[in-house]
């Protein structure tokens, strides 16, 4: 008798098994028939092309409710698990795209990994010309001419604006000076009341925020280096700003660099851009500055100081005296 109970219980928690793995296999196949609808096209009858852009940085989660809102996938959180198991497959790139709703989610990754038709090229703030020109060139431009962009910069240093543009691969030399030149414009015009009631020309500002940029750091820094700028120039003191010693060197070849530290002896370059021998402003800019050097130069914090200098970790001291400045030297740079 006890051996016929323990077989009915077997029997019964074989059953229970067997139906246990029925289920899950039914409710397997349930969520990948679904998983499935879900990476097929959101419309399959409608190809209308619709432009999508992927921004530099932009995280796959981020891509997924974008193409979600944009009516081009069924479900981001589908979109986004096809991608974390097939991440190996794909690459996905900044820039924009041509899709259309008919696109599976597979075919749509492939499209944002094989290439962009529009990509994004970027310039730090206090950049010269020709680093511009060289940074251009890594971006492997069908039709960008470096020669030609020096050549038809000249005369622009600083009001080619520091940024994040999105541009064709196409695009030519000219159209991307002008793109530069017309955020420059847009930007300067943002300042025109504070341009106005100052006795700076806008040239002039131009040259003050691009010290700035090469200077200092952050808004708050650049507004108080700016008042010892403007301080000196009130009182007819020499600049001696170092970044226009760099400025007059150029590159150096010994360390690749445009912005190399200077020397004792380079205090004594003949140039017009040397602030150490020349007193006032240099001729023009010396880097092209982004929106917060120009706003530090239009809003400077005055204040009586005439000395600045950069400790190791980069923060600036300030000084009103030749003694306190001396004593920041001694204590921050010795």
């Amino acid at each position: 008798m006890l051996h016929y109970v323990s077989m009915k219980k077997n029997t019964t928690l074989a059953n229970i098994l067997i139906s246990l793995l029925v289920f899950c296999v039914v409710m397997a196949g349930l969520v990948w028939t679904i998983f499935s609808f879900l990476l097929r096209p959101a419309e399959f009858g409608d190809k209308q092309l619709v432009k999508f852009v992927v921004t530099r940085g932009q995280s796959v989660a981020d891509i997924g409710d974008k193409l979600f809102e944009s009516g081009l996938i069924k479900n981001s959180t589908a979109f986004k698990l096809y991608y974390r198991l097939n991440q190996e497959k794909y690459t996905v790139q900044a820039g924009s795209y041509e899709l259309s709703p008919a696109m599976s989610v597979s075919e749509i990754l492939e499209a944002l990994s094989d290439g962009a038709d529009d990509i994004w090229i970027t310039f730090p703030e206090g950049l010269r010309r020709e680093e511009i020109s060289q940074s251009l060139q890594e971006y492997q431009l069908v039709n960008f001419d470096s020669e030609q962009f020096l050549l038809q910069t000249v005369g622009m240093e600083g009001r080619l604006f520091p940024d994040t543009y999105l541009v064709p691969k196409q695009i030519q030399t000219q159209a991307i000076i002008t793109l530069m030149n017309n955020t420059f414009d847009q930007k300067i015009a943002q300042l025109s009341d504070q341009i106005s009631r100052s006795d700076y020309s806008e040239e002039e500002l131009l040259t003050i925020a691009s010290l700035l940029e090469r200077e200092a750091q952050g808004l708050d820094q650049m507004r108080r280096v700016a008042g010892v700028i403007y301080r000196r120039l009130e009182i007819g003191m020499p600049l001696q700003v170092d970044a226009t010693l760099q400025y007059a060197k150029g590159f150096d070849e010994q360390t690749k660099s445009w912005w190399t530290v200077p020397l004792s002896a380079d205090k004594e370059l003949n140039s017009r851009y040397n602030t150490y021998q020349n007193p006032g402003l240099p001729p023009g800019p010396i880097c092209n500055p982004g929106f917060e050097a120009l706003q530090a130069a239009v809003d400077p914090l005055l204040s009586d100081n005439l000395f600045y200098i950069h400790d190791r970790s980069g923060q600036i001291h300030f000084a009103r005296t030749l003694e306190e400045h001396n004593q920041n030297v001694n204590t921050y740079l010795r």
